[in-house]
């Protein structure tokens, strides 16, 4: 009874991670499914899903499939800037609405999803499907070969690089996350967990 807004997080405003990105193009009908489903569980008119303006062509496909199922979703363009994916942030760009310091989205009215948490949604009621993979960027200028991987959760990162190539000569960083808010590893032996969104790989010349 908290909820009049249902948002869903397509905002990635972070640079190099393009999961959801790709995600947009690829599985539209699985996130516009789930949509459909938040909408069903708030009882709201329509559920909105913020896209940073910079990723056009998943906003076009986006909006297609909403066509297509004729669906209670709007897909809202927003400017391309940093932090623009917090969850507090786009909260106020769609609403105009402030988040109390230290309070949570539902405050103001407010329920956020990412993109993959909606097409897991849409997974688990339509297939009784848990979280069991999870899309992982692996770029950077020390992957030979950058790409989107799903992969089963606890993967190790060493063979998501495997599976790009392997490492370019004088790698020195690798960061699980993005540029901005990532940590720094120590090993390629960690594995992918449930928030993993990207492992990123630097050389020592990175522009």
């Amino acid at each position: 009874g908290q909820v009049d807004t249902v948002i869903i997080n397509g905002a990635e405003c972070e640079p190099y991670i393009t999961g959801d990105h790709r995600a947009m193009l690829e599985r539209s009908e699985e996130i516009i499914g789930g949509a459909c489903y938040l909408a069903k569980m708030f009882g709201v008119a329509k559920v909105v899903i913020g896209v940073e303006d910079n990723k056009q062509n998943g906003i076009d496909q986006l909006n297609k499939t909403i066509a297509a199922l004729n669906a209670p979703v709007v897909v809202e363009p927003l400017h391309c800037r940093y932090p623009q994916g917090g969850e507090k942030q786009l909260c106020q760009a769609i609403t105009g609405k402030q988040v109390p310091p230290g309070g949570l989205p539902s405050a103001i009215g407010c329920a956020v999803f990412n993109i993959n948490t909606t097409i897991a949604i849409f997974r688990a009621i339509t297939q009784g499907m848990p979280v069991v993979s999870k899309v992982v960027t692996v770029s950077g200028s020390g992957v030979i070969e950058p790409k989107n991987i799903e992969c089963p959760i606890g993967t190790p990162v060493s063979c998501l690089f495997d599976a790009c190539g392997g490492l370019k000569d004088g790698t020195y960083k690798l960061v699980a996350g993005g540029p901005m808010m990532g940590m720094a590893q120590y090993t390629t032996e960690i594995p992918v967990g449930k928030g993993t969104g990207a492992i990123l790989v630097f050389c020592e010349k990175e522009e």
